[in-house]
């Protein structure tokens, strides 16, 4: 990268999203803002869990509980009111879950 202080990398940088742009939605700050005001009860299981996690109070397993597979692993939350009651899957079976509910809820409304 062409610079040799702050400023020079500052107009570097200005320079370059100019011509090719930040990749994302102009409103992203808004949109983020927003989210986060909607998804307050979902980010904040997501964080108490995080925390003991770190903290030592809950230890992360390193198998899915629903394959068996030893992989990277996400906390799936079933009562966001009950933050620390997780079951920890892949990312594989936690996308499958989420689309089998979205499946049934939609089956249940008859939008499918």
């Amino acid at each position: 990268m062409p610079y040799k202080s702050k400023k020079d990398r500052y107009e570097w940088y200005n320079n370059w999203y100019a011509t090719n742009g930040r990749n994302r939605a102009s409103n992203y700050s808004e949109q983020a803002i927003e989210y986060s005001t909607r998804h307050s009860k979902e980010k904040a299981a997501s964080s108490k869990l995080r925390y003991n996690v770190l903290n030592g109070s809950i230890k992360k397993p390193e198998i899915c509980s629903s394959c068996g597979e030893e992989r990277r692993l996400l906390g799936h939350h079933e009562d966001y009111e009950k933050p620390l009651e997780v079951v920890w899957l892949c990312h594989s079976c936690h996308k499958r879950l989420h689309n089998d509910k979205t499946q049934e809820a939609l089956t249940s409304v008859g939008n499918v």
